[in-house]
């Protein structure tokens, strides 16, 4: 089940992109995301990148 869409960014080239959390054989664990650029599996969620996107509105954000 996909949880949400969150921006990562790749510990090993440094790139930041938007990708879904999707939920690991119903646990609270997430599967694996790759970066697009290295194919590398050593990403981390940037929460605060992701919130303040979403509040400008640049991922399907609605804006007032």
């Amino acid at each position: 089940m996909i949880r949400g869409f969150y921006i990562y960014k790749c510990k090993d080239c440094g790139k930041t992109f938007w990708d879904a959390d999707i939920e690991k054989n119903c646990t609270a664990d997430s599967m694996p995301v790759y970066c697009p650029e290295c194919n590398s599996s050593n990403t981390k969620i940037c929460l605060f990148k992701t919130l303040k996107a979403l509040l400008k509105g640049e991922y399907g954000g609605k804006t007032r």
